[in-house]
């Protein structure tokens, strides 16, 4: 029943997990110049990414802008998404899954199959925030990704909060 009220969390994870994007081939990972109210993923993983969302503190009520920069590792070939999400302060998480895609999956964001060293260059707006009224808090959210050969192409943690 939780999941499938949170496709806004879902939608922000995807964007995490998948990169929604077109981009050109020759851009850099930069620093994402520090915005006040942004809150800003941090890096499990080894390859270098810049994700960050405003405002920092979401609310059910305002659109959100997530934007993420990331620089392939790997071939991205389908492969597969883990997330975890806990509330913070408590021991066991409250939303896992994991699940399957395939290049035709991704087709419609992003090129597929994509070659190690393609860039990921997106914003994402979500106008529509209702859906986060059931998630009212703090939370720490583990997303990774990995191609078909369980390549780690991503892992971000995101400690973020969710009030009216």
């Amino acid at each position: 029943m939780r999941l499938e009220r949170s496709s806004l969390l879902i939608k922000a994870v995807a964007l995490v997990t998948v990169g929604i994007v077109v981009c050109d081939e020759d851009q850099t990972i930069s620093r994402f110049t520090v915005v006040e109210d942004a809150g800003y993923a941090t890096n499990c993983g080894s390859a270098p990414f810049n994700l960050s969302w405003t405002p920092k503190v979401l609310s059910p009520f305002k659109p959100i802008n997530m934007t993420v920069v990331f620089r392939l590792p790997y071939e991205l070939d389908g492969g597969s998404y883990n997330v975890v999400v806990t509330q913070y302060g408590m021991p066991d998480p409250f939303i896992t899954f994991t699940n399957q895609f395939t290049c035709a999956e991704v087709k419609k964001y992003m090129e597929c199959p994509a070659q190690k060293g393609y860039v990921i260059n997106k914003t994402l707006h979500m106008e529509h925030t209702e859906g986060l009224t059931i998630f009212l808090g703090r939370f720490i959210m583990k997303a990774e990704l990995k191609n078909r050969a369980g390549k780690l192409l991503l892992c971000a943690n995101l400690d973020f909060t969710v009030n009216n």
